[in-house]
C-alpha cells in the first residue's frame, strides 16, 4: 500500500482545512498584496490539496491521524466518545 492510499486526515479536519484554504484564497485575491498574497495562495494550495485528499505527509512524518479523532462536531466517533466517557466516570468513583 503506498503512502497516499492511507487516509490520514478526518472529517472535521477534512473540513476545517477545506474552509481554511477558501478563506486564504478569498484573502489573497481580495485583501492581501505582494509576498502575503503569494504565501497566501501557497498555502491554500497545501491544506485545499491535503484537505480534499485527506491525506498529510506532515501527519505521516509526525505519526498523527486525524480519522480516529473525537469530536462533537461531525459526531464521527460518538460510540468511542461515550465508552471513553463511561470508563472516565468509572474511574472517578473508584
Amino acid at each position: 500500500m503506498t503512502p497516499m492510499e492511507k487516509k490520514n486526515v478526518g472529517k472535521c479536519d477534512r473540513m476545517i482545512r477545506i474552509i481554511v484554504g477558501i478563506v486564504l484564497i478569498v484573502l489573497a485575491f481580495n485583501v492581501l498584496k505582494g509576498l502575503l498574497s503569494a504565501l497566501a495562495y501557497l498555502v491554500a494550495a497545501i491544506v485545499l490539496v491535503t484537505g480534499l485528499s485527506r491525506y498529510c505527509p506532515m501527519y505521516r512524518v509526525f505519526g498523527c491521524d486525524s480519522t480516529k479523532c473525537c469530536c462533537k462536531m461531525c459526531g464521527s466517533c460518538k460510540s468511542e466518545s461515550k465508552d471513553a466517557s463511561v470508563a472516565e466516570e468509572k474511574k472517578m468513583q473508584e
